[in-house]
């Protein structure tokens, strides 16, 4: 009976390992990863300047590099964020509207409502320095 019970205990064992590798494997696009990334104010027309600004995006601070020349703004850069990637991704498009319009006036993107406001009151408070 014992070996019986050593067999069930080894299968149940390799079972649970393999649960948890498929697991792994798919978590990927649901995982949450602090995202860092740095803007270069050489790579924009002199006299372009970067402004700074953060808010709370769905899990944590979502921060912002707003670079501007006069009343244009020519870019906006993500430098860290904490939220979940597959929601996240669909926010950034909003980052292409505000440049697009010169405007934080813009729709959130659906699905992605928390991560959008985060990105839009960034650049809000970017703005606001």
């Amino acid at each position: 009976m014992e070996k019986g019970n050593r067999k069930l205990g080894s299968i149940i064992v390799i079972i649970a390992v393999l649960l948890i590798a498929i697991i792994a494997m798919a978590l990927p696009k649901f995982r949450t990863v602090e995202y860092e990334n740095t803007s270069n104010i050489d790579n924009y027309p002199q006299g372009a300047i970067v402004k700074s600004g953060s808010a709370k995006g769905y899990k944590s601070d979502i921060c912002v590099d707003v670079i501007i020349k006069g009343d244009e703004i020519l870019d906006i850069v993500v430098t860290k964020h904490g939220d979940t990637n597959s929601y996240f991704n669909k926010s950034s498009k909003l980052i292409d509207n505000i440049v697009e319009t010169q405007s934080i006036k813009v729709d959130t993107i659906s699905g992605a409502t928390k991560s959008s406001e985060g990105i839009l009151k960034a650049v809000e408070n970017a703005l606001a320095q």
